[in-house]
């Protein structure tokens, strides 16, 4: 049962930590983008 929990697990955390990023990212290009604007 834990080999069929930690697979499970892997595909589910890979989205979040991409989700993360993504909204890092995002983040720093609007402010790179305000700045770039001013």
């Amino acid at each position: 049962m834990t080999t069929t929990t930690a697979p499970a697990a892997a595909p589910d955390r890979a989205p979040s930590t991409a989700a993360i990023s993504l909204r890092g990212l995002h983040k720093r290009y609007g402010t790179v983008r305000a700045l770039d604007g001013l």
